[in-house]
């Protein structure tokens, strides 16, 4: 007999985190999935309450486990704000596979809301999670 730690069952598989936008985008192409991008910024509640709460929700991540995900610290990466015109923290945008944006959800959300957001833009884009 195998014995499972609690969590093994109660929580879907955690995102498929990228240490760099580059590395996320090349994994996005080869999975054929949504690339996530979190725009943080150290000093504000909302981006940690974003990650602390939001994307620990089992929902939030259950849509999450076929994108590839990658958190940005807009501060130290100014350039990428600037191009994806990010102007308040946080902002999530979502990229097909191809980097053609699909939308963005501004702000913080509660974990259902952020949900309903991203499931429209994923819906709207038609980008079938995880398939090649």
């Amino acid at each position: 007999m195998h014995a499972f730690a609690a969590d093994q069952c109660a929580y879907p598989p955690p995102p498929l985190w990228f240490a760099s936008l580059n590395a996320a985008m090349a994994g996005a192409r080869e999975r054929n999935s949504p690339l996530v991008l979190f725009f943080v910024a150290r000093w504000c509640a909302w981006s940690a309450r974003l990650l602390a709460e939001t994307l620990a929700d089992v929902g939030v991540r259950s849509m999450l486990q076929y994108a590839a995900c990658v958190r940005i610290e807009g501060d130290q990466n100014l350039p990428i704000v600037e191009h994806w015109d990010i102007d308040i923290y946080p902002t999530t945008l979502v990229l097909a596979p191809d980097g053609g944006e699909l939308g963005r959800i501004r702000g913080f959300d509660e974990p259902a809301a952020w949900a309903g957001k991203l499931h429209h833009i994923l819906m709207r884009g038609a980008v079938p999670p995880g398939t090649r």
